[in-house]
């Protein structure tokens, strides 16, 4: 995927499979490749999110659907169709199934993941 040019990514998983570790490391590799910026936005972030991101960076969204509430959804929906609609790299992170990401966030923004490269985490946790 760090080559590919599809931008999304969607690592889903168990708590502690290694899903923010991996995320970390492609951005790292698309950093080093590129000179790009990278930026972690955990999605507890996301109720007083400041908009005001490199143009160019790459973002990791981590553990997206654990919080709920009108500000948090609205953010996340805005930050997701914002990147994809100018198809910068995007790497999220949840330990969501696609059914209670739509629950959370509606099909709107989960359908736009159909795109992604979608990676399942297994295993036991490792923390």
């Amino acid at each position: 995927w760090i080559g590919d040019t599809n931008p999304f990514a969607v690592l889903r998983g168990a708590v502690g499979t290694g899903k923010t570790v991996l995320a970390c490391h492609a951005a790292a590799e698309m950093i080093r490749r590129t000179g790009r910026s990278g930026v972690v936005i955990r999605e507890g972030d996301m109720r007083g999110f400041n908009w005001d991101l490199p143009h160019d960076a790459i973002v990791i969204l981590d553990d997206l659907g654990n919080l709920t509430g009108q500000a948090v959804l609205e953010n996340v929906q805005a930050l997701v169709a914002d990147r994809f609609a100018r198809d910068q790299r995007t790497i999220i992170t949840t330990n969501h199934t696609v059914d209670s990401m739509i629950d959370a966030y509606g099909m709107n923004l989960v359908d736009r993941f159909r795109i992604a490269v979608n990676l399942e985490m297994v295993g036991e946790s490792r923390r």
